[in-house]
């Protein structure tokens, strides 16, 4: 049975230079009208600006018509299976949010459960995208996981996170779940540590073809390989459609040549 992707919100136009920069003559994006308008309205340097750096960064449906475009766009998001692919997962500032635990004070609901502070709902959503449309494997990077993966697995079930937690990465630095939460880890040795524990998890884990992505809301990976798999998340607002758009496109999509992965 032929997996369903949720297309929505789901944006087609007519190229207004017909095929020029995109080689179709409709495009079909994941995402919002106004995502789109600069390719529509502005000047013909600026679309094919636009376009050149879209397609670097998005999944878009490319076809002469409009239902090859919405076709091409579903067939992008598909999960691949010929790929080892990950996603190493903070918490912090990428699922809980500074946004959702204001409105929840603001609100009188306490916004915790046994596990801690409790996830945005809409940033869950969001990773469910993720899962669905690349069929990647979660591995934890949360400063969260020194609660152990049986805990953490049990939380998963609990909260009925999407997707199931694979492995979590090691740690380095020794320190307590209650230290974490309190931001007594942002120190420089932690800000290397990361980096080096994602490394140590794919040299024992993943194959030289393994597709990855590391969605955090601390630049704290040094060294052009790792930014280059890094989506930098505003710790405010989480995971959002452009962090969902990126991360498809990263482990679906993106040329090998562009990863390192050769």
């Amino acid at each position: 049975m032929k997996k369903c992707i949720d297309l929505y919100p789901l944006t087609i136009i007519r190229d207004p230079y017909d095929g020029k920069y995109s080689g179709g003559k409709y495009i079909a994006i994941n995402e919002s009208v106004n995502s789109i308008s600069p390719y529509i309205d502005e000047s013909e340097d600026v679309c094919k600006a636009w376009w050149e750096q879209k397609s670097k960064e998005y999944l878009i449906g490319i076809g002469n018509t409009a239902e090859e475009a919405q076709e091409d766009l579903y067939q992008k998001l598909m999960p691949k299976d010929e790929s080892e692919k990950y996603l190493f997962l903070d918490f912090d500032g990428v699922l809980n949010t500074g946004n959702y635990q204001k409105r929840m004070k603001k609100e009188g609901i306490d916004a915790n459960d046994e596990y801690g502070p409790m996830f945005d709902p809409q940033t869950v959503e969001y990773l469910k995208q993720i899962i669905d449309r690349t069929g990647c494997k979660v591995v934890i990077s949360s400063t969260w996981r020194n609660e152990g993966i049986e805990r953490m697995k049990q939380m998963w079930k609990d909260r009925a996170m999407p997707g199931e937690i694979y492995s979590m990465t090691p740690i380095l630095l020794s320190t307590t779940f209650q230290d974490a939460i309190n931001g007594e880890l942002l120190s420089a040795p932690t800000k290397l540590a990361k980096p080096l524990e994602i490394d140590m998890w794919l040299q024992k884990h993943a194959s030289k073809d393994a597709r990855y992505v590391i969605l955090d809301d601390e630049k704290i990976l040094v060294g052009e390989d790792y930014y280059d798999h890094l989506i930098e998340i505003n710790d405010q607002e989480g995971i959002g459609v452009y962090e969902v758009q990126r991360a498809c496109w990263m482990l679906n999509d993106r040329p090998k040549k562009m990863t390192g992965e050769y």
